[in-house]
């Protein structure tokens, strides 16, 4: 069954984990997975474009059915299996219809914390401007509180914490250290809160579940990046050796060495007082 599927993924995708970890819920392993490197660009090789015009992953082949949006798959994935693994979705008309709200609701949500955290890196420099972040800010504060609002009714509407950092990349240490809120990572969740201590129980087993197999992904990366760096100062690959060094603490931050003025009183920081 599982055999005849393939994943393409990129390392460090919230929504290509969210593909995973449903085919993880509904015992679908055996599939065949391509785990590509965006910083290399193999999301964008004819190979992937031929399936995913856009070149964004995850992109899945189910026999002849390609889906290249990972709440589509989900729901496919779901539909076709219903019966199998995991249930992802409620029975009630009313939880189901919320469900699928909060799924789709959660990416403003996620459009708007991008908005922040990728500002300095989509902005080119001589565009940035702060009254445009702090603009930002305030939309993802008015978000924030709605989805407080959101919280506050969870005893009354008996809904989970659901989605509402789904595929926020900086969320990974609260998953890594334990956080319940592991449906929320991969943007699955939004499913009905446990009535019984019986579903409270396999509630916490599943997230217990999530969290052991994030802190998997999470090691596997860790070891392989390890064992890249390594093998680059083995043989002299010094680009590589950079690369997978950059991977690890990021771009170095662009800052101007201070001067030492021409009268030797002062320190000279930024770029227009060096120049004059």
């Amino acid at each position: 069954m599982a055999e005849s599927m393939v994943l393409y993924w990129g390392s460090g995708s919230p929504p290509c984990w969210r593909v995973m970890i449903v085919l993880e819920e509904k015992q679908l392993q055996g599939y065949t997975q391509h785990r590509l490197s965006f910083e290399n660009g193999k999301h964008k090789t004819p190979e992937v474009m031929k399936l995913n015009p856009r070149g964004q992953l995850p992109t899945f082949c189910h026999g002849d059915i390609i889906l290249n949006e990972s709440f589509g798959v989900c729901l496919y994935l779901e539909n076709q299996f219903n019966s199998q693994g995991t249930r992802l979705f409620p029975d009630s008309r009313e939880e189901q219809g919320l469900t699928y709200q909060r799924m789709f609701e959660v990416l403003t949500l996620q459009e708007k914390i991008d908005a922040i955290v990728y500002y300095f890196w989509k902005v080119p420099e001589n565009e940035r401007c702060d009254s445009a972040l702090e603009r930002n800010k305030k939309a993802l504060n008015v978000e924030l509180k709605l989805w407080e609002g959101y919280f506050e009714k969870v005893i009354a509407t008996k809904l989970s914490r659901g989605s509402v950092a789904s595929r926020f990349p900086h969320c990974r240490e609260e998953l890594y250290n334990g956080g319940c809120d592991a449906f929320s990572t991969v943007g699955l969740c939004c499913s009905v809160w446990p009535s019984c201590p019986e579903k409270k129980q396999a509630f916490h087993r599943t997230c217990s579940h999530l969290q052991r197999k994030f802190r998997e992904i999470q090691n596997e990366w860790w070891t392989s990046l390890a064992k890249r760096t390594q093998l680059s100062a083995d043989i002299g690959d010094f680009r590589g050796f950079y690369e997978a060094l950059k991977a690890v603490y990021g771009p170095s931050p662009q800052v101007q060495s201070p001067l030492c003025s021409s009268d030797g009183k002062v320190f000279l920081s930024d770029k227009i007082s060096i120049l004059n």
